[in-house]
């Protein structure tokens, strides 16, 4: 599942002074083991942020949370 984040009203992306992604909701399937894998990770654009959570058992989308701090 991929979600972007732009900047608020009045903002750039070079006003970003932190950002922090973390999955918020996962729907697990079958059995979860050695092998099953699950990450959240996020890159930089020119007018947003993409976040991107995967987890390999899911049966449903994930969802994610995420904070940013923006400064003039």
């Amino acid at each position: 599942t991929t979600t972007y984040v732009y900047p608020p009203s009045g903002y750039t992306m070079s006003h970003i002074v932190a950002f922090i992604p973390s999955i918020r909701t996962i729907h697990y399937n079958g059995d979860v083991d050695h092998n099953d894998s699950m990450y959240c990770y996020y890159g930089y654009e020119a007018s947003r942020i993409s976040i991107t959570c995967y987890n390999s058992e899911q049966r449903a989308n994930p969802a994610c949370n995420w904070l940013a701090v923006w400064r003039k």
